[in-house]
């Protein structure tokens, strides 16, 4: 790679640049805002329930369970149990260790039980999904001036698109708010512009329900999710919006065959068709592809030609292994709970293979040629890849990005640091560097046109682009 000089701007020209980039960003928040007002209902065909094949079924199971086993004999968990969901019933179910009885902490998938209860609310009339959070907590305000963001929304919360940063991998100076019992991060993307996992997110809508509500999160998830899902062994005693309920597989299932039926649970409609499509739409604009992956309303959602493939969550953390995925055309799900004591890379695979071997189950029971989970993601084309290079400026600190195309691979340098290669995995999104977290091209809605990098410590906004 060939080396890149570098000019200095005078500090008063960065200042300048960065102020007439807080109009652009604004300007693009709010198309982006108008563009989702207009987005289209996503909606997936279903396939007749089908009765499969016995043995099929039946080599499945064995060689699911005989990998669970050889991992357990290795002491990689002390309990685990799988599922299989197909239509209204729980088919299938396995439990090897210690199982008996138990309920298992879901981690990281109560934000789907906070964002249905969200939903519910919504339903209710008890608040609007894109009215500022700053509306049901005080004078809670998480944009920030410097990055020219629009306020952040219950809907930015719900997909992760409030900008505020991951914390496990981003670790800045937390503010203390009166309006919240925990510190928070400051913003580092503008609203509605990127997706960036946070757990601060869940936690502040906790927050915000409780308060509406009148009740605890506990209490009103309780009431509003658990009784009528007939979820009796499920518990929340200490729940956040991010973490803390507990349950067994077979719960579980009940919360994965109300998605399967469009929100209805046996005869009662927990929430509208309507209502869950919306929480499987796209929250923001992504460049056209053939198939795309985003974070709908809590739910990850990947998407083909036919519409929605599957949606899914994970919880995941020392003693902490949860798994629901459903495949809405084959009405079809897929669930494991378990306790790994830690998570090193032997756990990771294991819990990987789990998933696909569940997704082969799920394959067999639905009778399908190709396997119910296939997805194959749509790279950028050579054109859509030469648009990417050039020079970007991050807009607080006014640090500069340079980018460059060397033989079909995108290589992302800051200023006074190593370039690395970046690794594709949409077409408008790029992993490499620091723990392989995401780069994220961002395009405006409408016109296509890219504004900048939205990465884990910011947002840079698009200055020159590289001439080929």
């Amino acid at each position: 790679m060939s080396t890149v000089f570098f000019r200095k701007r005078q500090f008063f020209g960065v200042k300048r640049a960065v102020k007439l980039s807080l109009l652009v960003l604004l300007a693009a928040s709010i198309l982006l805002s108008a563009w989702f007002c207009h987005a289209p209902e996503i909606d997936y065909t279903e396939e007749p329930l089908v009765q499969g094949d016995p043995n099929r079924i039946q080599a499945s199971q064995a060689s699911l369970q005989g990998f669970l086993e050889y991992w357990r004999a290795r002491g990689k968990f002390y309990g685990m149990t799988v599922g299989v969901v197909q239509g209204d019933k729980l088919v299938y179910t396995y439990g090897s260790g210690y199982t008996q009885g138990r309920k298992y902490h879901l981690g990281s998938i109560t934000k789907i039980f906070t964002a249905t209860a969200t939903l519910r609310m919504m339903e209710e009339g008890g608040l609007e999904l894109d009215s500022p959070i700053s509306d049901y907590l005080g004078d809670l305000r998480l944009e920030r001036s410097e990055l020219g963001s629009r306020p952040v929304t219950i809907r930015n919360l719900l997909s992760h698109t409030s900008g505020l940063p991951d914390l496990r991998y981003l670790h800045p100076t937390l503010i203390s708010n009166p309006d919240l019992p925990f510190k928070i991060p400051p913003q580092v993307i503008p609203a509605g512009m990127h997706y960036r996992y946070s757990n601060t997110g869940f936690m502040i809508l906790g927050e915000a329900l409780a308060r509406r509500s009148g009740t605890t999160l506990s209490q009103y998830v309780t009431k509003e999710i658990f009784e009528p899902l007939e979820m009796t062994e499920t518990q929340a005693p200490q729940m956040t919006g991010a973490s803390g309920v507990m349950t067994n597989i077979e719960d579980l299932s009940h919360f994965a065959i109300m998605f399967l039926n469009r929100g209805r649970y046996k005869d009662k409609q927990i929430l509208k068709a309507s209502t869950v499509h919306e929480m499987l739409s796209q929250p923001v604009y992504y460049p056209p592809a053939e198939t795309t992956e985003y974070c709908g309303l809590g739910w990850r959602v990947k998407r083909g030609p036919q519409g929605i493939i599957t949606f899914f969550h994970i919880g995941g953390a020392d003693y902490i292994a949860a798994w629901l995925q459903v495949f809405p055309r084959y009405r079809t799900a897929v669930l494991y709970l378990g306790d790994p004591p830690s998570y090193d890379d032997n756990t990771m695979s294991m819990l990987l293979g789990t998933q696909i071997k569940l997704g082969d189950l799920a394959t067999a029971y639905a009778s399908a040629e190709m396997p119910v989970d296939y997805y194959q993601p749509s790279p950028p084309d050579e054109k859509t890849l030469e648009q990417y290079p050039g020079e970007y400026v991050e807009v607080v600190s006014g640090k500069k990005v340079f980018v460059t195309l060397q033989n079909s691979t995108l290589y992302f340098q800051r200023e006074n640091s190593w370039a690395y290669p970046l690794t594709v995995q949409t077409n408008h999104v790029f992993t490499g560097g620091y723990m392989a977290l995401s780069h994220d091209f961002v395009h405006e809605p409408g016109t296509n046109k890219l504004i900048g990098i939205a990465a884990y410590d910011g947002f840079y906004k698009r200055e020159t682009q590289h001439e080929h």
